[in-house]
């Protein structure tokens, strides 16, 4: 392998390394957003649950009031 070959080889694989380096970094930017996403959707979970939770004590309270 003489010197051009070299170096043409050295600069492809360069251009790889840099690929999938920025594959990476998008990936994590993904995962990232997605556990942002997770977290909303957990706190929305939970507010929702506190309101039927809520809910519920009310008709309990006025069930009780009420006979």
């Amino acid at each position: 392998m003489n010197d051009s070959q070299r170096d043409e080889l050295l600069v492809r694989v360069d251009e790889r390394v840099h690929s999938i380096q920025n594959t990476l970094k998008r990936g994590a930017l993904r995962m990232d957003d997605h556990g942002k996403r997770i977290n909303l959707l957990e706190r929305w979970r939970s507010a929702i649950v506190a309101g039927i939770a809520v809910v519920l004590f009310l008709i309990g309270v006025v069930l009780k009031v009420a006979s």
